[in-house]
């Protein structure tokens, strides 16, 4: 196998469910899910995985590694930086009624990767990535990133949407 090619994520394990005990070394680089859109993040094409399938009486057992890297923008001041993801994964495949967390051996007697990518992606990434603890974000007012340059613009501390009802007066509770 060179080291380009990349493995399907649906494996058959009809070998496997036979004979119990029998292992299936998974080892090699994985495509990522499509439709998997986290946002600031972009994800690679693919991952690497240092995966063992072993049969059990429960179905299939999935243990090993991956590791990935992707790109991420800062939350606060959108500057591209780099993630990484190195996992441990432990993972059974059972039959359709005894499956744990849907991860399901299908009916031909495979199993398919890709769910499994899913939650390890899903895990392991960050809804809110931050080039650095104390970054100060965009200016709302004319965009210059904060931490590169300080601008000139009044920190407006009200939603200016708000700003209509300022003048408002009401008669004391005394008065009515």
């Amino acid at each position: 196998m060179s080291s380009s090619e990349v493995l399907s994520s649906r494996i058959d394990v009809s070998a496997l469910l036979e004979t119990p005990g029998t292992v299936l070394p998974l080892q090699g680089v994985f495509g990522v899910p499509e439709g998997l859109d986290i946002p600031l993040i972009t994800l690679p094409d693919t991952l690497s995985a240092d995966l063992v399938a072993e049969g059990l009486l429960e179905g299939v057992l999935v243990r090993g590694s991956a590791e990935l890297e992707y790109q991420v923008q800062c939350a606060s001041c959108l500057q591209p930086g780099t993630g990484h993801i190195a996992a441990d994964i432990t993972e059974l495949f059972g039959e359709d009624d005894q499956a744990d967390e849907g991860f399901v051996i299908d009916p031909d007697q495979s199993i398919d990767l890709d769910p499994m990518w899913r939650d390890v992606i899903a895990a392991h990434t960050s809804d809110r990535y931050v080039c650095m603890p104390d970054c100060r974000g965009l200016c709302p007012t004319c965009g210059s990133n904060r931490n590169e340059q300080d601008c000139s613009c009044e920190d407006v501390s009200t939603d200016l949407r708000w700003q209509a009802l300022a003048g408002l007066t009401f008669p004391d509770a005394d008065e009515a």
